[in-house]
């Protein structure tokens, strides 16, 4: 599949849950993980349906991605998601 951009979306009413920082590396034909994005500050980008957007330099193709978070957006003990689209 070829994407550029992630869109997650946060539980109802739970938005400190969400990633706030991760890293997407995706598999090479070799077998190797490459490191093709790293993204900080994604608990305040939001678009008007809900979903926040973490958007790649260039498109990019895969058959696996590795999602490796980092952090949530504050809340103190859950890492929640409702949806997780590539496009």
């Amino acid at each position: 599949k070829t994407f550029r951009k992630m869109l997650l979306l946060p539980q109802d009413g739970l938005l400190s849950r969400m990633p706030g920082s991760f890293e997407v590396s995706i598999k090479s034909e070799a077998g190797d993980w490459l490191q093709v994005g790293h993204f900080d500050g994604l608990c305040n980008v939001t678009t008007e349906d809900g979903w926040h957007e973490a958007v790649l330099d260039k498109p990019r193709s895969a058959r696996f991605v590795r999602l490796v978070i980092s952090r949530n957006c504050g809340d103190p003990e859950f890492l929640t998601l409702r949806g997780l689209r590539f496009e």
